[in-house]
């Protein structure tokens, strides 16, 4: 029998995913918030949908004036 190993992950998580599958290491993750983490849910990717649909409404604007 294997001895299961633990560790905690803060950040980096896709490559270590790739890399422990690699490696034929059985992962599991634990989402401690919401599913998706900050990123996906109020970070980076909601911040990029709101700054390019404010480019495209300045785009509009100027295109009417």
């Amino acid at each position: 029998m294997v001895s299961p190993q633990f560790f905690r992950d803060h950040g980096g998580r896709p490559s270590r995913r790739r890399l422990a599958g690699q490696l034929g290491i059985d992962t599991i993750i634990v989402e401690g918030g919401k599913p998706g983490g900050t990123s996906l849910t109020v970070g980076c990717i909601p911040s990029k949908a709101l700054i390019h649909a404010a480019e495209e409404f300045d785009a509009t604007r100027k295109m009417l004036a």
